[in-house]
C-alpha cells in the first residue's frame, strides 16, 4: 500500500490599489487584510484628512500618480459613469485592471472595449445592479423553457446601511425638503433591468420609472422605487425597490413561464458586506486570468 500525496503550489497575492477610501473602500481594505489570496498595496482619496494616512495598515495618497503598481484596481469611489471612467481611464493607462462598484457602468461597452485593447480589463460588480435584480433573475431564467415575465423585490432595512446610503434615500429629510431634490432614489434599475431584458430576448421596450419618499412623522424614512418595463402593452420585467428605515430585509424573485419560479430570501442579501465580497472574489479572478 503506497501513500499518495499533492504537492499543492502557493499562489501569489494578487496585488491591489483601492481607489476611494469611504465607507465601502474601508471595508474593501479590512478584508483584504484578512485574505491571503489579496493584498493591499495603496490606497487614494481626496477627501481631506485621508492623504497621508494608514488605513487598514495602507498608506493613502492624494493623487493616482502616486500609486504603487499593482496588479487590479478596486474602484469604489462614485456611482456615475462620467466621473467614474475618468478614473478608470487614467488607471487603464498605468497598466491596471479595474474592478468598479459604480453602479452606471453596468453595460458599458467603451471603456471595455478600451481595456481589451490594452490587454486590460474593467469589471463592474456589486450587489444591485450585479446580483440581486440582475444575474440571479438570469440564472434562474436559464431554467425556464419560456419566461413571460420577472418580477424582483428587493426590501432593505435602511438603519443597518452607511449613512452616505441613508442621506441618499432622504432619511432625515423633512417633507418639504423631499420634493425640491433630484439627486435621490437608487443608481442602477436601469442597468439591472437592460440586463433582463437582454436575456428575455427583447429590445425597444418602454419603461415608466416611479419614485415615491416614504414617511414617518412629516420626515423621510426612506425611499419606494419602482421600474417596469413594457412590450406590446404587457408587463415583462418589474423591478421593485424598497429602502426604509423601519422595514425588514427580504429579497424575492418572481418568474412567470414554464416552469414558474419562486425565489425569496429571508433577511436580505445585506448590501455593503456582499458589495465587498463581490469586489474582492472579482479582483481575485481579473487578477489571476487573462483578458
Amino acid at each position: 500500500m503506497y501513500d499518495r500525496c499533492t504537492l499543492v503550489r502557493p499562489v501569489s497575492a494578487v496585488r491591489v490599489v483601492v481607489v476611494g477610501v469611504g465607507p465601502l473602500g474601508k471595508l474593501v481594505l479590512e478584508a483584504c487584510a484578512t485574505r491571503d489570496d489579496l493584498r493591499a498595496v495603496g490606497a487614494v482619496d481626496v477627501a481631506p484628512g485621508l492623504a497621508g494616512s494608514i488605513v487598514h495598515g495602507v498608506d493613502v495618497v492624494d493623487r493616482l500618480d502616486r500609486l504603487p503598481e499593482a496588479d487590479v484596481a478596486i474602484h469604489t469611489a462614485t456611482s456615475r459613469r462620467a466621473a467614474a471612467s475618468e478614473t478608470i481611464r487614467a488607471l487603464l493607462a498605468r497598466g491596471m485592471s479595474v474592478v468598479s462598484s459604480s453602479e452606471e457602468l453596468h453595460g458599458e461597452e467603451a471603456l471595455d472595449a478600451e481595456a481589451r485593447a490594452k490587454g486590460l480589463r474593467v469589471v463592474a460588480t456589486g450587489v444591485n445592479p450585479g446580483l440581486v435584480m440582475d444575474r440571479l433573475p438570469v440564472l434562474l431564467m436559464s431554467a425556464c423553457v419560456r419566461v413571460d415575465a420577472v418580477r424582483v423585490t428587493r426590501v432593505v432595512d435602511l438603519s443597518k446601511r452607511r449613512q452616505a446610503l441613508q442621506k441618499k434615500m432622504g432619511a432625515g429629510l423633512p417633507e418639504t425638503d423631499l420634493g425640491a431634490r433630484n439627486d435621490l432614489g437608487h443608481v442602477g434599475l436601469r442597468e439591472s433591468i437592460a440586463t433582463l431584458l437582454s436575456a428575455m430576448g427583447h429590445t425597444g421596450e418602454a419603461l415608466e420609472h416611479t419614485l415615491d419618499p416614504i414617511l414617518m412623522n412629516g420626515v423621510g424614512a426612506g425611499m419606494d422605487e419602482k421600474l417596469v418595463a413594457r412590450v406590446g402593452g404587457r408587463d415583462v420585467a418589474m423591478l421593485h425597490l424598497r429602502m426604509d428605515m423601519h422595514a425588514q430585509s427580504v429579497d424575492s424573485i418572481e418568474i412567470d413561464g414554464d416552469p414558474p419560479i419562486r425565489c425569496t430570501f429571508a433577511g436580505g442579501i445585506q448590501g455593503d458586506r456582499a458589495t465587498v465580497g463581490l469586489l474582492l472574489s472579482a479582483a481575485r479572478e481579473v487578477g489571476r486570468s487573462q483578458p
